[in-house]
């Protein structure tokens, strides 16, 4: 059976705690740069939407493409 001493079990629970706040900081930063990737969406869609609602700017031709 192996002894577990005051002193191990403080070392084993700094070391998880290490890992977890390691863990928190990593998660934390990759939530900021989904959110910065999701206010970057979200300008460009609406930018879209700004352009759709415009309509276009002339109307379109009705000749046949070039490959026909």
């Amino acid at each position: 059976m192996t002894s577990h001493t005051p002193s191990d079990r403080m070392l084993t629970l700094e070391t998880k705690v290490a890992y977890q706040d390691k863990l928190i900081a990593d998660l934390n930063e990759v939530l900021l740069e989904r959110g910065m990737q999701l206010d970057a969406l979200q300008a460009r869609v609406e930018g879209l939407a700004r352009l759709m609602r415009q309509g276009p700017d002339e109307e379109p031709s009705n000749d046949p493409p070039p490959h026909y």
